[in-house]
């Protein structure tokens, strides 16, 4: 009391009981101060205080997993932690969500967890979280093979690749790729360059591992063609010199892209008749590193020698019967055989245009001719055929072509093919020209014809060529010099001479026909017989339809040849 004041410790203690409540606290080293006398020492003091529930807390584990566009997780492992003594409690946890579905480290958050039984003395843990791993997909992109030839340009649209490992997970997508390739320019010579894609864009692909894969950009060469150059020749020179172009440079190149030269052929030569040859072109050295070959053919038109022109006498023509005659003596076919090889030294010749008949000897023509029959073009091609569709056209037309040819080889009178046409639908015309007209329409080409002449027609102009220098002593002047002087209408040997009216005096004078070896005598020496043939004087000549020969009389009213087609001669 007063002033007096005393003092006590005590730090430990003891609950009455050890489970959670409120309890009495009796200290276990209580000790009182120094008391006086005058007081007593006071007992042991006691007071209440609360356990209360521990917390426990859960702990779990996650699988990491590969993206695959949701936020589904897989929970490993549930534990409870927080326990004493000797106590142990359990959860479960299986299932559960990533905070984000796409690839990287989230929270995984379970769906299904459940604490076992806890006592009074704990609080149950509340719902645990952990970290797990979604790791990003491989995609594999690979650029798509691709051929280009020299000088194109390859251009890349982005769509030009595959995915060639992994898949997209469903929702998301890639819809192109950056390609590039140093062989895409125009200008990328020949060979194999790398297509590098790179740069895909797309939704989603912050998901996956995107490796690129390269592709094969194959550049082929360009195709240059060769075509021989078109030649022309007068008969009897040597051939021109052979040339080619090529055409088809692609990338700015010229024809130093090329090294060598083009193989250039034909079958032409200074003897060689008048007619079209052709120029074939081969491959010989040419060489280019970016282009590859084709090659296209030409032609050599050996034409007419320009040669003076005086007079039309001299000229030698054969009826097709002529032609047709087999060798007797010193008969047309005799003439025809003795000379086939020197005329034509590669082995043929041939009619037509777009359907051809083609002989290969003397003899082919002579099984050939003569030929009767309604005039008409060639519906096929044939090689020493015996008979033709085209009637006798085919006949007339081989005739004038071997008459032609002969000439032009200098067998006969050089020039025939020159002459001109002094009259008719065809005046002005040259030979070469009636015969290349003549040509056309028996191969095919009926819009050769000239307007409103009929294939008749014209067959019986080129029968009245034909027959126009008959065996080289006639002349039914059809035909002049380009510009040159007018002729006679007809002329006769040293045995017969001609007056100014074309009559002829009688020469007495008899020729085989070559077919059937019987020979006729004239009293005139210069007649056309009804069909327009002429005849020369004691000559008998076979029209090609019977084989047989004809007399012809003395008339001073006689037909020229080609009379009846309009034809007229000079005189």
């Amino acid at each position: 009391i007063g002033t007096d004041s005393f003092t006590c410790t005590a730090t430990t203690g003891t609950f009455a009981d050890v489970n959670v409540g409120g309890w009495t606290v009796t200290p276990t080293n209580f000790a009182p101060g120094a008391i006086t006398a005058n007081y007593t020492a006071p007992a042991p003091p006691t007071t209440t205080a609360t356990i209360t529930a521990i917390p426990l807390a859960a702990v779990i584990t996650a699988s990491n997993k590969p993206y695959d566009g949701t936020t589904a997780a897989a929970v490993t492992s549930c534990d409870v932690t927080g326990e004493i003594g000797t106590d142990s409690f359990t959860c479960t946890a299986t299932t559960g969500t990533f905070s984000s579905a796409s690839a990287g480290t989230w929270t995984v958050t379970p769906t299904n967890f459940a604490p076992g039984a806890i006592t009074a003395n704990y609080t149950a843990p509340a719902v645990p979280t952990t970290a797990a791993a979604i790791s990003r997909l491989p995609l594999t992109v690979t650029a798509n093979d691709r051929n280009k030839v020299y000088g194109a340009t390859a251009t890349f649209t982005g769509t030009e690749w595959a995915l060639t490992a992994g898949t997209l997970v469903s929702g998301d997508t890639l819809t192109e790729a950056t390609l590039t390739s140093a062989g895409a320019a125009p200008g990328a010579g020949v060979g194999t360059y790398p297509i590098v894609p790179s740069a895909a864009v797309g939704t989603g692909l912050g998901n996956y591992d995107l490796t690129y894969v390269n592709g094969t950009l194959t550049v082929t060469r360009a195709e240059l063609t060769v075509t021989a150059d078109n030649k022309t020749k007068v008969f009897g020179a040597a051939n021109p010199p052979l040339t080619s172009t090529i055409t088809g440079f692609v990338a700015g190149d010229t024809v130093s892209a090329v090294t060598g030269t083009a193989a250039l052929a034909t079958t032409a030569d200074a003897t060689s008749v008048v007619g079209i040859y052709p120029i074939t072109a081969a491959q010989g050295d040419l060489s280019a590193a970016n282009y590859t070959f084709v090659f296209v053919d030409g032609t050599l038109t050996v034409t007419t020698a320009t040669i003076p022109c005086t007079g039309t006498n001299g000229y030698t023509t054969y009826s097709q019967g002529g032609w047709g005659s087999r060798p007797n003596g010193d008969n047309p076919g005799r003439f025809l055989k003795d000379n086939f090889t020197a005329v034509y030294p590669g082995g043929s010749v041939a009619i037509g245009g777009t359907y051809t008949l083609t002989f290969t000897s003397a003899l082919a023509i002579q099984n050939f001719l003569p030929q009767g029959g309604t005039p008409a073009a060639l519906t096929a091609t044939a090689t020493n055929p015996t008979t033709s569709s085209a009637g006798n056209f085919a006949a007339q037309v081989l005739a004038l072509r071997l008459a032609v040819d002969f000439s032009e080889a200098g067998v006969t009178k050089i020039g025939l093919g020159q002459l001109v046409m002094v009259s008719g639908p065809l005046a002005g015309q040259t030979v070469n020209q009636v015969l290349a007209t003549a040509n056309a329409v028996l191969g095919g080409q009926t819009s050769a014809l000239p307007s409103g002449m009929s294939i008749s027609t014209l067959n019986g102009i080129v029968e009245s060529l034909n027959l126009n220098f008959h065996e080289g002593d006639t002349n039914g002047g059809l035909l002049t010099c380009p510009g040159g002087p007018t002729q006679p209408s007809c002329t006769s040997d040293t045995s017969g001479t001609s007056d100014k009216s074309g009559k002829s005096t009688k020469s007495g004078k008899s020729t085989n026909d070559g077919k059937s070896g019987k020979s006729d005598k004239s009293t005139d020496g210069c007649q056309a017989d009804k069909s327009g043939k002429s005849v020369k004087s004691g000559k008998s000549i076979d029209d090609g339809k019977s084989g047989k020969s004809s007399k012809s009389k003395a008339s001073s009213g006689s037909s020229k040849p080609g009379s009846k087609f309009g034809l007229k001669s000079k005189n």
